[in-house]
């Protein structure tokens, strides 16, 4: 049987070449777009609420990530990495 767990090194190597990290900052949304996944042209979606991301949420997660990218040479071909900002309306949590 072979053992399945992922590794630290692993985890590790993955969060220093992060191509893209995206955020919902919130699921309320004042638009009511027919496209919307959420919107009418859809069946079985769940109610959108009305919480917010905290931006205190974030930035543990922020200053670690920028920690570890500062002391650690990433391996990818392109070492940027993406930050998305996604919602219901993002806009309304600035």
């Amino acid at each position: 049987m072979n053992d399945q767990r992922v590794r630290k090194k692993e985890i590790m190597q993955n969060l220093i070449n992060l191509h893209q990290l995206t955020f919902e900052v919130t699921d309320d949304c004042n638009l009511c777009c027919r496209y919307c996944g959420y919107g009418e042209m859809y069946m079985d979606s769940t109610e959108r609420g009305k919480s917010y991301l905290n931006i205190n949420m974030v930035m543990p997660l922020l200053e670690y990530l920028t920690s570890l990218w500062t002391n650690n040479v990433s391996d990818a071909k392109s070492p940027i990495t993406y930050i998305s900002f996604y919602g219901g309306e993002p806009l309304l949590n600035m």
